[in-house]
């Protein structure tokens, strides 16, 4: 198993990015419930998307933001029957524009500076080799999705743990791609999960951190002994769990 401080090997350090297997749908043309999503962009190439012009009235008079005009319409809300996902816009302070995610849960940031602004509607999923429908258009997956994407979590999770959890996760997820510990092929595997859905639940054994069965996709923590951990401890021990969905023989 990997652990902070480790040298990576060569050949983990080659190891290629786990490829988004889904992509996200906007719609083209008006219908039904639909919001429109209007655009701004200024000279250094930032863009600002909102459903709320009024919120584009101060970007426009002090850092000369021009309004492009409607980009695309989205859902206003979850839709049933249909795999849709939070939308959110991001402010970035240090490099000073914003940034979009589209994430089950829309609590982990891009980055650790950024500032969650709003949740701008909802978008479909499918995947990533599948045609758009018509009167759809794909987002650039690179550019809205990161890993976790997907993963749920048992209601009785606060807001906070489930953050800590996910910043754990994607600690993980980085060091599974250059663990001297792991085969090219067991990395593969593992950070391939990390953009399917895993469910997180709460596991009430007073002697586990957490626990997993091979291919359940389902992962249960123990908040008590596992989230008093510190951060590196808790991605060490989800990084294990992750590699026991696999089935891995390196647990």
């Amino acid at each position: 198993m990997c652990h902070v401080g480790e040298k990576q090997s060569a050949e983990a350090a080659q190891r290629p990015p786990i490829e988004t297997p889904y992509q996200g749908l906007v719609f083209t043309e008006p219908k039904g419930n639909l919001i429109p999503i209007y655009h701004w962009e200024n000279k250094t190439n930032s863009h600002f998307y909102t459903s709320d012009p009024i919120s584009a009235v101060t970007l426009e008079a002090t850092e000369a933001y021009v309004k492009i005009g409607i980009a695309w319409y989205i859902y206003p809300k979850r839709q049933d029957g249909t795999k849709t996902l939070p939308l959110v816009r991001w402010y970035d302070p240090v490099e000073g524009f914003y940034r979009y995610t589209a994430s089950e849960v829309g609590l982990l940031s891009p980055a650790p500076e950024c500032k969650r602004e709003a949740i701008l509607g909802y978008i479909p999923i499918q995947d990533r080799d599948t045609l758009p429908t018509p009167g759809t258009i794909a987002i650039d997956p690179d550019i809205i999705f990161q890993p976790t994407g997907l993963f749920t979590f048992d209601p009785a999770f606060t807001d906070e743990q489930r953050y800590q959890i996910l910043q754990a996760h994607s600690i993980a997820y980085e060091r599974a791609g250059v663990c001297h510990s792991i085969s090219g092929q067991e990395a593969g595997e593992v950070r391939g999960l990390y953009w399917v859905q895993i469910h997180h639940g709460i596991d009430t054994n007073p002697n586990n951190n957490a626990s997993t069965t091979v291919g359940s996709r389902f992962i249960d923590v123990s908040i008590t002994n596992l989230l008093s951990l510190s951060k590196n401890e808790i991605a060490q021990t989800l990084l294990h769990e992750m590699l026991g969905e696999t089935n891995s023989d390196t647990r």
